[in-house]
């Protein structure tokens, strides 16, 4: 009997050692990490036939590789809008200009930003440009420095210069297009090496997944549930009345003065409430707030909820902006702005956001009224700041889900499950075209049946209107769809 006890207590003995062993290893193991220089690695450049890597052109993203990133990015609009806010970077769409050291930076920090990139390489994005940005070396590139910053968080050469990333990023797009051509990769490289290990350990460690339906999802521990709670921040209002606000004889943000509708608008705001009188009824049962004529009382949280969750109230409201109304004030209402601030926060809201206060409903209201009316005016109208970036996204969002149709008579017909057009046949009904309207490059304009064309859109995002004509119609097709969202894109050669 005291011979077992003995051997138990040397077993204790035992297991304790090899607890400490191992932590004493683990804890080597993390110091000598730690300790390691960090050194940058030398950064080669392709080269035709070389034995070592050889140079493959880069290619466009086909139509298939298009619909996966637009189904990325409309899957978790919410996601890529806070990477935008931590990073103070928007990386797709590109904007043509890379990223400043402390963009880098923030953007490798960013829970969010961390996990889109993880999204583009987890739904097997191909090395291939869209928008002249290689999209996958972008991503991939970025998390290697996330990495770096995590095992050497007190060395600034951690975070490149915006020169040594572009290096970087077209090193490893040159890496990749080599790779799948089977040709010498440089893969003997020290920056070989770090790549590989720095995206081995963030794209396993369990934290991000790609949901079936491309969701992407993050927990903080490999025990935890998966969620995007935590890469996810409600866009907070911007300051309209102070930096952000317009300012006479800016060159960012200039002041236009406001004006009342003339009587032809006014009158085709009176025939949209006359032909669609039933709608209009059902909207003010469904929400308790009337959208015309203007009461001048603000909605509040609970009548926004209302107004985005009533068929006939989001119809109207849609039915505005795609009759290109312009910018003007009817009944001391700027109705345009109010329409396209709701259609926005409908969008946010789907995406988990809270509904705004009164307060901040006409503060956004009046920044895009101040907007709307530069842009009409051809004037400065703060289009590079952060706030009309997501205001943009949004409302074009609301756009491209809207399923409403109005017909030659003003009466405004909600689709069904097939419905995916705005149909208008001009004629001898007047319409809100306008020469310096704002929202041109959103949804065309209604034109005559004797003009020929629609002028092209002034930008592309996350959609492109396809707007074609028959003999007497004009028809501007917004679709649900990803794939006519594809369509567009690539008739425009992005």
């Amino acid at each position: 009997m005291t011979s077992l006890c003995s051997v138990l207590r040397v077993l204790r003995v035992l297991r304790v050692l090899v607890v400490i062993i191992g932590y004493l290893a683990s804890y080597t193991t993390a110091q000598d990490a730690q300790n390691t220089p960090f050194t940058l690695a030398a950064i080669a450049s392709a080269a035709p036939q070389s034995n070592s890597f050889a140079l493959v052109n880069d290619t466009k993203c086909d139509a298939s590789v298009v619909t996966v990133v637009y189904e990325l990015y409309t899957r978790n609009t919410m996601v890529f809008q806070t990477c935008v806010s931590d990073g103070k970077y928007n990386i797709f769409p590109f904007s043509g200009t890379h990223p400043t050291t402390q963009q880098i930076g923030a953007m490798s920090r960013s829970l969010a930003c961390r996990a889109i990139f993880a999204s583009i390489l987890l739904a097997g994005i191909p090395e291939c440009e869209i928008s002249n940005f290689p999209m996958r070396a972008a991503a991939e590139t970025l998390l290697k420095i996330a990495v770096d910053v995590d095992k050497y968080p007190e060395i600034a050469d951690t975070v490149p210069s915006t020169e040594r990333f572009v290096q970087m990023m077209q090193w490893r797009r040159d890496v990749n297009l080599a790779a799948t051509a089977g040709v010498p990769n440089d893969s003997k490289s020290k920056l070989y090496a770090e790549y590989s290990s720095n995206l081995y350990t963030i794209t396993t460690n369990g934290l991000v997944r790609l949901t079936a339906d491309k969701e992407v999802q993050y927990r903080s521990t490999v025990d935890g549930s998966f969620s995007q709670d935590h890469i996810v921040s409600l866009p907070s209002m911007p300051a309209l009345h102070g930096s952000d606000s317009a300012k006479v004889g800016s060159k960012i943000f200039a002041v236009v003065d406001s004006y009342e509708c003339d009587n032809e608008v006014v009158k085709t705001v009176k025939t949209v409430a006359t032909a669609n009188r039933a709608m209009f009824n059902k909207c003010k049962a469904d929400s308790g707030y009337q959208l015309y004529p203007y009461t001048g009382v603000l909605p509040d949280a609970k009548i926004i909820t209302e107004l985005i969750d009533s068929a006939e109230c989001m119809g109207i409201i849609t039915a505005v902006v795609l009759l290109n109304m312009p910018p003007c004030i009817i009944d001391s209402l700027p109705m345009r702005a109010s329409c396209e601030t709701l259609l926005y926060f409908s969008t946010i809201i789907g995406n988990g956001a809270s509904a705004p206060t009164a307060a901040q409903y006409d503060e956004l209201m009046a920044w895009r009224s101040d907007s709307d009316l530069a842009k009409a005016a051809g004037a400065p109208f703060d289009g590079d700041s952060d706030t009309y970036s997501t205001f943009t996204k949004n409302l074009r969002a609301a756009l491209i889900a809207s399923k409403v149709t109005v017909m030659n008579n003003y009466t405004i017909i909600l689709g069904d499950s097939e419905g995916t057009s705005i149909e208008m046949k001009d004629g001898e009904h007047p319409s809100f075209v306008s020469t310096n309207s704002s929202m041109d490059f959103f949804v065309g304009k209604v034109i005559p049946a004797g003009e020929e064309s629609v002028s092209e859109p002034a930008e592309t995002t996350t959609a492109e209107l396809v707007t074609t004509r028959t003999s007497d119609t004009t028809v501007a097709s917004i679709t649900s769809t990803t794939l006519a969202i594809v369509l567009a894109i690539v008739a425009t050669n992005i």
